[in-house]
C-alpha cells in the first residue's frame, strides 16, 4: 500500500504540472483600451504542445484513479488482517467506498485533450447583468491543483507519529492517536517546517484559483479599478495579503466565486498565522533546564552587584571615619564639606545597597511553583538515592548472614551426622566387648 501511494503522489504531481502548464499556454489574452475603458479578451489556441501535455493529465490521471481504486482494495485487505474489520466485509460495509467515490471525483476533474474554445455562460451579478462565456479549461484547471492533499493522506498512514505503534503507545496512555495526534506531534518537533509548507501550499492553490476565476470575467473594466489578473502572481499577491490581514486594496476579487475563495483563504490563513504565532512562542520559551540556568545567572549577578555595593559601602564607611577625625582636628571649613560630601556618598550608597538587598528578599520569598517543584523533586531524588543505597547495603549484609546461617547449618548438619555415626560405633564396641547376660531358665522341680 505505501508503493501503490508512492507513485500516485508521483502521477498526481505529473498531472498538476502539466495541466497548468498546459492552461497557461492555451490562454492568451487581448487587451485593448478603449477610451475610459480596458478591453480583455480570453481567447483559446491550441497546439501540439498544448495536446501532448493534455494527454499527459490524462494518461496521469487515469493511472491515478486506478492506483486510488487499488489503494482501497488494499486497505480493505489490511484492516481484515488487522481483524478490525469483519472476514467478509466489503467497500461498501466498511463505508470505504464513499471516500473512494470523493477521491475518484477531486482527481478526475482536468481538461482532456482536444477541448478548445468550449466555453460556459456564467450570468453576473449586480445592477446590470451579463452573460458571459467562460473558456472551460479556467474553470476545470482550478480543481486539479487539489490533488495535493495526496501528501497529508500519504503521511496519515505513513508518519512514525500515526503507525501502529503510535497507537498502541496513545492506547496504553489513554489518549487518542491518529492523524491529529501526528499532526500535533509534527508541530511540537517542525513548527516552522509545517507552518511553511502549509503557507506555501496554500498561497499556490488559492491564488491560482482565484487569478482563474477573476480572469474569466473581466470584459470591460473602467481604468481606475481595472485590475490586471492576466498575470499569476497577482493572484498570489492577493492570497498573500489576504491569509496575512493586511488588505492593502490594490487586488480583491470581485465575482462571486472568488470571494468565497478569498473567505476561505482567509479562514484558513487566519488558522496558519495562529500555528505560526504559537511555534513562535514555543520556540522563545524557556525549557525547564534554561529556566534553571536563567535564574541562577540572574541570581549570581544579583549577589555580585550586591557584594559590590556592599564593599563601596565600607570603603565609604571608612572616609567617613577618615573625614571626621580630620574634622575635628583640623575645625575648618574645607575639612566640614569634606565630610558632609563623604557623608552624603555614604548614604546614597547605603541607598542603593538596601534598595537591591529587599530586591534580593523578596525574589527569594516570591518563588515559583516550579522551583519549588524542582528543589523538592530534587531533595526526594536525594533521600530516595540514599535509601536506596542504604538498603543495598542492608540487604546485602542481610545475604551474607544468610549464606552464613545456610554454612551453619551445613556444618551443624555434617556434625550431628559424624555425631551419630560416632554414637553407633561406640555402641557395636560396647556390645562387643560387655555382651548382654542371658537369663537363666527356670528348671522345673523333680518330684
Amino acid at each position: 500500500m505505501k508503493v501503490i501511494d508512492i507513485f500516485s503522489l508521483i502521477c498526481a504531481g505529473i498531472g498538476i504540472i502539466s495541466n497548468i502548464i498546459a492552461s497557461s499556454m492555451y490562454i492568451n489574452f487581448d487587451k485593448k483600451i478603449d477610451g475610459r475603458n480596458i478591453q480583455v479578451l480570453v481567447t483559446g489556441e491550441g497546439s501540439n504542445m498544448i495536446t501532448l501535455l493534455r494527454w499527459i493529465t490524462s494518461s496521469s490521471t487515469l493511472v491515478l484513479i486506478f492506483l486510488i481504486i487499488y489503494h482501497y482494495h488494499t486497505r480493505l485487505h489490511f484492516q481484515i488482517f488487522k481483524q478490525r474489520l469483519e472476514m467478509n466485509a466489503d467497500l461498501f460495509s466498511s463505508k470505504l467506498i464513499f471516500g473512494l467515490l470523493l477521491e475518484c471525483l477531486v482527481c478526475v476533474v482536468h481538461t482532456p485533450p482536444y477541448i478548445e474554445n468550449v466555453t460556459v455562460p456564467i450570468k453576473t451579478s449586480g445592477e446590470n447583468p451579463v452573460t458571459i462565456n467562460v473558456d472551460l479549461d479556467l474553470i476545470l484547471s482550478i480543481i486539479v491543483p487539489l490533488r495535493v492533499y495526496l501528501i497529508f493522506r500519504y503521511y496519515s498512514f505513513y508518519s512514525p507519529w500515526a503507525d501502529d505503534k503510535a497507537e498502541k503507545v496513545c492506547n496504553d496512555c489513554n489518549t487518542i492517536g491518529g492523524i491529529s495526534f501526528a499532526i500535533k506531534a509534527e508541530l511540537k518537533e517542525r513548527p516552522y517546517t509545517v507552518v511553511g509548507v502549509l503557507m506555501l501550499l496554500s498561497i499556490m492553490i488559492f491564488g491560482y484559483g482565484l487569478r482563474n476565476v477573476e480572469v474569466a470575467f473581466i470584459q470591460k473594466v473602467d481604468k481606475e479599478i481595472f485590475q490586471d489578473w492576466t498575470f499569476i502572481w497577482n493572484g498570489f499577491w492577493c492570497i498573500i495579503i489576504t491569509i496575512l490581514t493586511v488588505g492593502y486594496g490594490d487586488y480583491y476579487p470581485q465575482t462571486h466565486l472568488g470571494r468565497m475563495i478569498s473567505v476561505v483563504a482567509c479562514l484558513w490563513g487566519t488558522f496558519l498565522i495562529s500555528l505560526m504565532v504559537v511555534s513562535l512562542t514555543i520556540s522563545v520559551e524557556f525549557t525547564p533546564q534554561e529556566e534553571k540556568a536563567y535564574e541562577e545567572l540572574k541570581n549570581n549577578e544579583t549577589n555580585f552587584l550586591l557584594k559590590a555595593k556592599a564593599l563601596k559601602l565600607i570603603r565609604l564607611g571608612y572616609k567617613i571615619s577618615h573625614a571626621y577625625d580630620l574634622k575635628d582636628s583640623k575645625n575648618d571649613s574645607k575639612s566640614k564639606l569634606n565630610y558632609m560630601k563623604v557623608f552624603s556618598e555614604w548614604k546614597s550608597a547605603l541607598d542603593d545597597f538596601r534598595s537591591i538587598r529587599k530586591n534580593v528578599i523578596s525574589k527569594e520569598h516570591e518563588v515559583s511553583a516550579e522551583t519549588i517543584l524542582h528543589k523538592l523533586n530534587h531533595n526526594v531524588t536525594e533521600q530516595m538515592e540514599q535509601m536506596i543505597q542504604l538498603s543495598s547495603i542492608h540487604v546485602s549484609s542481610l545475604i551474607d548472614y544468610i549464606k552464613l546461617a545456610k554454612d551453619v547449618q551445613t556444618q551443624i548438619s555434617d556434625n550431628s551426622d559424624r555425631l551419630e555415626t560416632l554414637t553407633r560405633g561406640l555402641y557395636e564396641c560396647i556390645k562387643d566387648e560387655f555382651p548382654t547376660p542371658r537369663k537363666e531358665e527356670k528348671s522345673e522341680p523333680n518330684f
